[in-house]
């Protein structure tokens, strides 16, 4: 089963020598668009990888949403989330600018 190149798609967004599509006349609300499509696809992989973890946890009893309600990160996983969150924001800025 083969993954989507998830590392490539986001290098290419944030190559700075791609030609961003233009949506729109105005450039500041072609900006924002470019950042929710950024958001969307976001979006999609973390729903889709949610459903792949609730799936598995179901079907091996592994353990339920409770426990994914009430889990604490340890502080290497938390800073791991923070850079992820950064990025995510840098990311963002520079769709935005």
């Amino acid at each position: 089963m083969s993954k989507p190149d998830q590392p490539g798609a986001i290098s290419l967004l944030n190559d700075p020598d791609r030609k961003k599509p233009q949506f729109l006349d105005n450039p500041g609300q072609d900006k924002a668009v470019a950042a929710i499509l950024r958001l969307a696809m976001e979006i999609s992989v973390l729903r889709d990888r949610i459903d792949t973890h609730e799936a598995l946890a179901e079907q091996s009893g592994a353990y339920t949403a409770l426990d994914v309600e009430s889990y604490n990160p340890d502080p290497e996983r938390a800073a791991r989330r923070a850079a992820r969150r950064k990025s995510l924001i840098e990311g963002l800025m520079h769709d935005l600018s």
